[in-house]
């Protein structure tokens, strides 16, 4: 396995627009991030939070490489 393997993630990330339930209600955006090795998976309704969800997988890996 060569070393560019080795220090990649593979992420996949839907984000969707879900309609409001309440008529006056602007539609809300979210957001689904899938950690594809380990098939773990997170949602937020803040698009803002997906980096953060990430960076979050990132810094595990390093953990346990470590």
């Amino acid at each position: 396995m060569s070393s560019f393997e080795v220090n990649t993630q593979v992420f996949v990330i839907r984000i969707w627009r879900e309609p409001s339930e309440m008529e006056d209600a602007q539609p809300q955006w979210r957001a689904m991030i899938e950690h594809v090795s380990s098939q773990q998976r997170a949602y937020t309704d803040d698009l803002d939070k997906v980096m953060d969800i990430v960076k979050s997988y990132l810094d595990q890996a390093d953990l346990t490489r470590q």
